[in-house]
């Protein structure tokens, strides 16, 4: 299952959120050495904040974090608009409730391969899930051209490239591309990851969002 939390509702779920964010610090300052803020072995930056929405993937037995994401409607300041606001190129600077934008989606570096690959199978469809559920049509990913090119080519339907890639300082490329959201694109997720019920667990506080007209 995914575990789906606010700052406001982290407390139902223990140490997940906290968790979540040493595993970011273990996967992108230890091992990756990204120059970015962090204290006491926790990765987080300005758009961790209480509007910001965690999708949480533990095992189930010892509650061990294996991976997660972040995501973030675009009335709120986010990464794209703040940091990389040349990164989409195709259209104005979305601030749009029905769009959100999808960062830090991880797994533990110290999964196996194969429990790497279905944890971000699982957040692919908990993202969506989430996601209709309050009535966003897309989501934003800023990811190595590479990446964007196997997505665009495994799902051509529903997968969006938003321009040309940018280099950053450290010479890395990025492109910005979009997921259109449907139920069709929650199918061809879930056939993916060999899911066929709903996978998301919400708090029983309410999520601070309603569903977007």
């Amino acid at each position: 299952m995914i575990e789906c939390m606010t700052f406001s509702t982290a407390n139902e779920f223990g140490d997940a959120l906290v968790d979540y964010h040493r595993m970011r610090y273990r996967l992108f300052i230890e091992r990756e050495g990204w120059d970015i803020p962090h204290f006491d072995n926790l990765e987080y930056d300005q758009f961790d904040t209480p509007a910001t929405v965690y999708l949480i993937k533990r095992r189930p037995k010892t509650g061990e974090v294996m991976g997660g994401m972040r995501l973030i409607p675009t009335t709120q300041p986010y990464l794209a608009e703040h940091v990389w606001p040349n990164i989409i190129q195709t259209r104005p600077i979305p601030k749009d409730p029905k769009v959100w934008e999808g960062t830090r989606m991880s797994a533990d570096p110290e999964l196996s391969v194969e429990e790497r690959r279905q944890t971000l199978a699982e957040l692919g469809i908990g993202f969506v899930e989430f996601l209709l559920s309050v009535g966003a049509d897309r989501v934003i990913f800023e990811m190595p051209p590479k990446l964007l090119e196997f997505q665009s080519r495994e799902n051509p339907e529903f997968v969006e490239k938003l321009g040309e890639p940018i280099t950053l300082d450290d010479g890395t490329l990025l492109v910005g591309g979009w997921v259109h959201l449907s139920e069709t694109t929650l199918a061809a997720y879930r056939a993916g990851a060999g899911v066929t019920e709903d996978i998301v667990t919400y708090p029983k506080a309410s999520i601070p969002y309603r569903k977007a007209a």
